[in-house]
């Protein structure tokens, strides 16, 4: 538990910014409000052949507590905070912060409302170095000498980039153009491969950062950078001593309407298709297809309908559309639709983000996504999300907490944590979500205490007539937690080890009377 928190402490501190924080508010900020959307009878039919019998009663409270609920949060400088809320009032179940400091980052909840939980910069810095070792070639590569080889590969990059610049302008002249200049095409053989090979080869051969890299990679091969290089220079030899074969195709068309349409062919084993254009009312669209054949093939658009109908379960075919526009009230619009299909399965990705007032005070941005798996008609799980600036908001405050170093707190720390969330965090939650949603609150609670939904070996049923009363005076009550406040059921005395009327030993279940004498027993 200790190294989760410190990991998900480490993780906020590296995201959030480093100001420390105000002592007056910040605005604007930003609010996101965002929450799920699920398709309930998929699911649930799902989890009752998954789990089978008996399933439904959770599954469905479970779906309704995230389908009533939604996360509000606000981030400004210094600062992330925000709850997680219910019902049709958006009442707060619990709720949290994140708080930049000078040197750490600090959480605090409701669910530990005692607490804060804090990483200090430095020991940040530790767990990053403990995670972050590398094993290159066998060997164990420290972040120090990483971060020299990876200074060293960034020096590179100019060099072979310059290289293969220069050699890409040389296949200009391959290029074959038609004669109303409209379709340009160029054919990609083993010869070009050669080339490039080649020419990474020779810029290898004078370069000691890569190479001291490439030594290191191949160590437990027990092969050195020298020894790579002269394999990649007899693959060249080989490539180009034998019969010159094709290798990918590039078409362009320049359509009449100012589209332009790409596809690219690799040797029959792959196909990949680029559009770009602008519609008539000037939104902007790019398609891209990309389809695999793993046996190869010269008939893509069979290939692509066997796909399409599921005839065809060993290859792939990848859509994506991005169309960008601006609507009749100035909301600028961009929808992004991802589909593929492989192995049989249809699984369809959609976003769509509009954004109004852009780069004003303003600026509202909403966006709608989901992911359809292509069973229902409807989307399987999706988001919707809401973003504007703020100046409501209040500045989480660290005053009367107990601060935590997660990343050094001792066992006997940890166990008063969990505490407090056991019996103040979870409490105040089941609290709030009494007010919230007072259905499911109860379902829970039944869950908890062995009601309808589970069986607690008491089977559920009531202590006599009336059932059992809280310390705060809500009576029949079944369970183990009070259905109105949350309290927990009041531990029933321990009965007498001896009759205190005859003083006969009692065994461990003697019942309510003496066996010896017939006294009521306490």
């Amino acid at each position: 538990m200790k190294k989760f928190l410190a990991i998900l402490m480490a993780a906020l501190m590296v995201l959030s910014c480093t100001a420390g924080l105000a002592e007056t508010t910040v605005a604007p900020a930003r609010e996101v409000y965002a929450y799920l959307t699920l398709d309930r009878d998929f699911i649930q039919s799902y989890v009752a052949g998954s789990m089978g019998e008996g399933s439904d009663a959770i599954a469905s409270l479970v779906l309704d507590l995230i389908e009533k609920s939604a996360v509000d949060v606000v981030a400004t400088n210094g600062f992330v905070t925000g709850a997680v809320v219910a019902g049709d009032d958006d009442v707060p179940l619990c709720n949290f912060s994140v708080v930049t400091l000078e040197d750490s980052v600090a959480v605090t909840s409701s669910l530990f409302p005692n607490y804060a939980l804090r990483v200090k910069a430095e020991e940040v810095e530790q767990l990053i170095q403990q995670y972050s070792n590398v094993s290159l070639g066998g060997q164990q590569i420290s972040p120090e000498e990483l971060e020299q080889l990876l200074t060293g590969l960034a020096g590179s990059v100019e060099g072979y980039a310059a290289d293969l610049s220069a050699y890409l302008e040389t296949l200009g002249e391959k290029v074959e153009v038609s004669e109303d200049g409209t379709h340009m095409s160029l054919a990609l053989t083993t010869n070009e491969a050669a080339d490039v090979v080649e020419i990474i080869a020779n810029r290898l051969a004078n370069d000691e950062p890569v190479k001291d890299l490439l030594n290191k990679m191949l160590a437990d091969q027990e092969m050195t950078a020298e020894q790579f290089i002269e394999q990649m220079k007899a693959a060249v030899a080989q490539l180009r001593a034998g019969e010159a074969q094709q290798l990918a195709s590039i078409d362009v068309y320049n359509q009449e309407d100012g589209s332009v349409y790409v596809e690219v062919d690799l040797a029959g084993k792959a196909l990949l298709t680029f559009s770009t254009g602008v519609t008539d009312n000037g939104e902007i669209e790019v398609n891209i297809y990309i389809v695999t054949c793993k046996e190869g093939t010269e008939d893509w658009q069979s290939v692509y309908d066997a796909v399409i109908a599921g005839e065809d379960t060993e290859n792939t075919v990848l859509y994506i559309s991005v169309d960008y526009g601006v609507d009749e009230n100035g909301a600028e619009q961009s929808f992004v639709f991802v589909e593929a299909n492989t192995q049989g399965q249809d699984v369809i990705f959609s976003a769509l983000v509009s954004r109004e007032n852009a780069g004003t005070i303003d600026e509202e941005i909403y966006v709608n996504a989901g992911i359809d798996l292509g069973i229902t008609d409807d989307d399987v799980a999706g988001i919707v999300a809401y973003s504007f600036y703020t100046d409501e908001y209040e500045v989480p405050s660290l005053d009367g907490l107990t601060m935590i170093d997660v990343l050094s707190a001792d066992d006997e720390t940890m166990n008063a944590l969990m505490n407090d969330v056991y019996t103040n965090g979870l409490m105040s939650v089941l609290g709030n979500l009494q007010t919230a949603l007072p259905e499911q609150a109860a379902a829970i609670m039944q869950l908890l205490g062995g009601g309808a939904l589970i069986d607690n070996g008491q089977g559920g049923e009531p202590d006599g007539d009336e059932g059992w009363t809280c310390e705060n005076g809500h009576a029949g009550n079944t369970g183990n937690f009070c259905t109105t406040c949350g309290s927990p059921r009041p531990e029933e005395p321990a009965k007498a080890a001896y009759c205190t009327n005859c003083g006969a030993e009692l065994g461990e279940n003697p019942g309510n009377f003496c066996p010896n004498c017939g006294a009521k027993l306490n």
